[in-house]
């Protein structure tokens, strides 16, 4: 049998999962000039020439290198080399190619050697048997970069090898093959970066996971950052991530107007003027009405489709102008406001179940409703003075509101947390251009059962209206929430 045919059998039975008939394996010295780099080496540089050089005056060469013939890495690279992809060190002398001991060719050279220890390779003929060779006798040794590793790992694929074939001949997973080739989607500066470790392999693998297009942009945008804040890159691409999401959904909206029949506009301050609120249609009667009179209109944003009509709505009880009716609703919302104040601050001094506050405070997060400046100035107001006094020390922007935040000890954030997200709702409620519906209900319901509030007369209205529209949606089969 032909060496190359011995290369063929043993490549196989590795293949195959068996234990193949490895070349017996002797060591020679060879000049060092009649030794050429291999272009392939997935290391781009060679760590501590220095101290190798220095070992080996010392002690000499504790391990021989590993080279293969001039002619079976030209046979090897011969489709490259044809394609001009990789260029091969050429010259009188040059017999053999370095596959393992790169750095102990340098140090070497560096202290004049004439001759090396090696172990002639034959057998490695083809090139995936060079480039898993390389692979692994780098783990083996000095670390790789992830960067250096992911080009290897491409090599390995360029040869026709599944991630799970690259996985088992290199002692992989195959999850961390796959992370490792994704290193090689984001951009180059980005690889520089993760190279010299000023990005982490985290982020690095989430700014891959990002669409191409987006990602050169979140990574100048973080390199914008640099080095005048200490952002880091996963911040900025959750950031870009968020951004992405409401494209999708402000799209998704746009397209559910459209499926509608609904024309859409823009701006509604820019359509209908300062007085747009005057225009907003708030619940399915409210639509039907413009539906049919044909003045429906609608504007898509990323958190949903909001419906106006081209001419101002009325009052359903009077008939009065909706400038009249709006102005009515203020004084009515200015004061239940008032009115629910005593009952809000006897709500937040009685702190439920840590559990329940937890679960609150994470669904008012998820949906937004968490509220911060307004909100936290709420929280001071309402919770007691004596558990939550307002601290001597003044904030570094003169802002009260901020010290006694800062003052706030860990074991009652949760519970200040929690009352900021009442006072979310509580901030929507005392807004006249916003619509009631059963979180609000919820709300007041809530002060009236733990805190004994009366509501007004106008809350009660409007507790009675959402439950009734509960109810005929329930009849009608409808679930989706009463929304005003």
């Amino acid at each position: 049998m032909t060496t190359t045919e011995e290369a063929a059998a043993a490549e196989q039975a590795a293949m195959a999962g068996g234990m193949p008939a490895w070349p017996r394996l002797e060591i020679t010295y060879l000049p060092v000039a009649s030794i050429a780099e291999h272009p392939k080496n997935p290391r781009k540089s060679l760590p501590k020439v220095d101290e190798m050089a220095a070992s080996l005056q010392s002690n000499g060469f504790l391990q021989p290198v590993v080279v293969i013939p001039m002619a079976a890495a030209l046979e090897a690279l011969a489709d490259e080399l044809a394609a001009g992809g990789v260029g091969i060190q050429a010259g009188p002398g040059l017999e053999y190619v370095v596959v393992i001991g790169h750095r102990r060719m340098a140090a070497a050279e560096r202290i004049n050697c004439v001759e090396v220890p090696a172990i002639i390779r034959p057998d490695l003929r083809s090139a995936m048997q060079v480039a898993r060779t390389f692979i692994v006798e780098n783990l083996q040794r000095v670390d790789l970069d992830p960067i250096e590793e992911a080009n290897g790992l491409a090599e390995l694929a360029a040869t026709g090898l599944s991630q799970r074939e690259i996985a088992q001949q290199c002692g992989f997973s195959q999850p961390y093959v796959s992370k490792r080739l994704a290193l090689l989607r984001i951009p180059e500066g980005a690889q520089t970066a993760v190279s010299k470790g000023k990005v982490k392999l985290a982020d690095a693998v989430k700014l891959a996971a990002l669409p191409p297009e987006v990602q050169e942009e979140a990574f100048f945008d973080w390199v914008d950052t640099q080095p005048w804040d200490d952002v880091e890159l996963g911040e900025v691409i959750e950031e870009t991530e968020r951004k992405i999401a409401a494209a999708k959904q402000l799209e998704a909206n746009r397209q559910q107007a459209v499926d509608d029949g609904v024309e859409l506009i823009g701006s509604p301050e820019e359509v209908f003027g300062r007085n747009h609120w005057d225009h907003r249609l708030y619940n399915d009667q409210q639509i039907a009405k413009a539906r049919t009179a044909g003045t429906l209109r609608a504007h898509a944003t990323a958190r949903q489709v909001e419906y106006y009509s081209t001419i101002p709505r009325e009052s359903v009880s009077t008939g009065r102008s909706a400038w009249a009716s709006e102005q009515e609703k203020a004084k009515q919302v200015k004061k239940a406001a008032k009115n629910r104040e005593p009952a809000l601050q006897q709500l937040a001094g009685q702190p439920i179940a840590a559990e329940q506050m937890a679960a609150e405070v994470a669904a008012a997060v998820v949906n937004g409703n968490a509220g911060h400046a307004d909100a936290l100035k709420a929280a001071r107001r309402w919770l007691p003075a004596d558990r939550f006094p307002q601290p001597e020390r003044e904030h570094e922007f003169g802002d009260p509101v901020y010290a006694w935040r800062d003052a706030i000890g860990q074991p009652d954030q949760l519970w200040v947390a929690w009352v900021m997200t009442i006072a979310s709702t509580e901030q929507w409620l005392r807004n006249p251009h916003m619509p009631w519906g059963q979180r609000q209900a919820v709300h007041v319901q809530r002060l009236i059962d733990t805190a004994g509030y009366e509501p007004t007369d106008w809350e009660t209205e409007q507790l009675h209206r959402i439950r009734r529209e509960a109810t005929e949606a329930a009849a009608r089969g409808d679930d989706k929430a009463v929304s005003a």
